[in-house]
């Protein structure tokens, strides 16, 4: 029921955010036609059936003021709730009492911290895969950066725990699970990004189509 909860208020949040990024895409392509070329060539394009029809249509793609706010509220809202779901999931793993639970303002005030050390994280993670870009496919230097990555998940996942965790809960108790976390989601991404680059754009577009979706 606990999972359930958290894919139900992770699902609510995805979507808006991907209304957000696709209202930000259309405003920043309205004025720079460099850049929608780029997007329309880069690895989307690679995808099975709709890397045509993002091909074709990206030029359709232009920001608007309602679809930004609508955006934005939903993805505050999304996000807050699955902050909220993760801490009562989390109280409920570590089985604290009811009664030494946060209230509602500081699980609120905790949510808020956890949407700054997502975007911290983002940043950072989003700033190393622009430094790999541009030095090269050299094999250790993509060790070292899958090795920074995780570190940085690592981290990132200790604050998150640390914060959707109650204060009763011992720090040192949250680190194995933080370095499992950091180090599987980094691995995560890697086989994602090869599977994208080097395999769905060998399939045909029918089974590609169902790879993606799994």
């Amino acid at each position: 029921a606990l999972a359930a909860l958290l894919t139900y208020y992770g699902f609510l949040a995805l979507f808006p955010l991907l209304l957000l990024l696709v209202t930000g895409l259309g405003f920043v392509l309205a004025h720079d036609p460099d850049l929608e070329r780029r997007v329309v060539d880069s690895a989307l394009s690679e995808f099975p059936i709709i890397g045509d029809q993002l091909g074709r249509s990206v030029n359709a793609i232009r920001g608007s003021g309602l679809a930004l706010v609508v955006g934005v509220i939903g993805l505050v809202w999304g996000s807050l709730g699955v902050s909220q779901a993760a801490q009562h999931a989390m109280a409920e793993v570590w089985n604290v009492p009811g009664r030494q639970r946060p209230g509602f303002f500081p699980r609120l005030a905790r949510s808020l911290l956890i949407l700054g050390v997502l975007a911290l994280g983002l940043a950072a993670t989003t700033t190393l895969s622009g430094l790999n870009a541009a030095v090269g496919p050299a094999p250790y230097w993509r060790v070292l950066m899958f090795l920074a990555t995780a570190s940085i998940n690592a981290g990132i996942f200790f604050l998150g725990y640390r914060l959707l965790t109650p204060k009763q809960v011992a720090s040192r108790n949250l680190v194995i699970g933080s370095l499992l976390a950091g180090f599987g989601w980094s691995a995560l991404q890697a086989i994602g990004g090869y599977l994208v680059a080097h395999q769905l754009r060998q399939t045909s577009e029918i089974y590609g189509f169902f790879a993606i979706v799994l």
